[in-house]
């Protein structure tokens, strides 16, 4: 149950994430994504009551993957290309 409500924290989070960093065309790459989770506050990337944090790249990736699954978004790993659906 932890584990699933912290899953569901951390694709609400990067979900907001790809939002936020779209282009015009409502992409965004991965590498952009990783570099914003990287450059956050600590407050902001890692609060102890919601648990929305992403410790590395492959944690990130697992998550869009996750969201792919939801029908969220589309991910092209050829190219790191996240596409808000």
């Amino acid at each position: 149950m932890v584990k699933n409500e912290s899953n569901l924290k951390q694709k609400r989070f990067v979900f907001k994430l790809v939002r936020e960093l779209k282009d015009g065309n409502q992409t965004v790459k991965i590498d952009t994504l990783w570099k914003k989770i990287m450059e956050l506050p600590e407050k902001e990337a890692f609060e102890s009551k919601n648990k929305a944090f992403i410790n590395s790249k492959q944690e990130l990736i697992a998550t869009i993957n996750a969201l792919e699954v939801d029908n969220c978004v589309m991910y092209s790993p050829e190219d790191g290309t996240v596409v808000l659906i």
